[in-house]
């Protein structure tokens, strides 16, 4: 019972630091991403969504159990 309690608890730890390091991956590059698309030249707005823009979605509260299809499906 002890090694399952010791396991679950670095389980649960584990999956708090990935979720907090993928959480400032993604500001990070939707930053980046903000950048690149305000540094555009001026030019008329429907060409302008043509190079893009990122939008990068955030991870329900319950990825800390059971991240699901993330690392498949992307985020962004």
């Amino acid at each position: 019972m002890l090694l399952f309690i010791i396991l679950l608890v670095s389980i649960g730890i584990f999956n708090v630091l990935k979720v907090s390091a993928d959480h400032h991956d993604r500001l990070q590059h939707q930053e980046t991403a903000e950048t690149t698309f305000m540094a555009q030249p001026d030019r008329h707005p429907h060409r302008m969504v043509h190079y893009g823009h990122y939008a990068f979605r955030m991870p329900s509260p319950l990825a800390v159990i059971d991240p699901g299809l993330d690392a498949v499906t992307g985020q962004s």
